[in-house]
């Protein structure tokens, strides 16, 4: 009897990574950065809090991690309706 069913969804039936980069990326510019691909996709597999504290810490940002965070999700809703 099938009790469950389990889909890997990101970077399987679907890879989210280059939309997440893309909006950290537009997220960040709003903050005077302006990250790469690459620095972004160092980040892969970890959550957005870990690579917003991280971009606080090296970047030497003002802002919390809160703000970073909200803004990149605010970026992020946007391209989700845009594509």
């Amino acid at each position: 009897m099938l009790k469950a069913i389990l889909f890997d969804m990101d970077g399987v039936i679907i890879d989210s990574e280059p939309l997440h980069c893309k909006a950290f990326q537009k997220a960040m510019k709003q903050f005077g950065l302006d990250l790469s691909k690459e620095y972004c996709y160092q980040f892969i597999g970890n959550t957005d809090r870990y690579m917003v504290d991280v971009l606080v810490k090296d970047f030497n940002l003002p802002n919390t991690s809160e703000e970073v965070i909200r803004t990149k999700q605010e970026v992020l809703n946007q391209l989700e309706l845009e594509e």
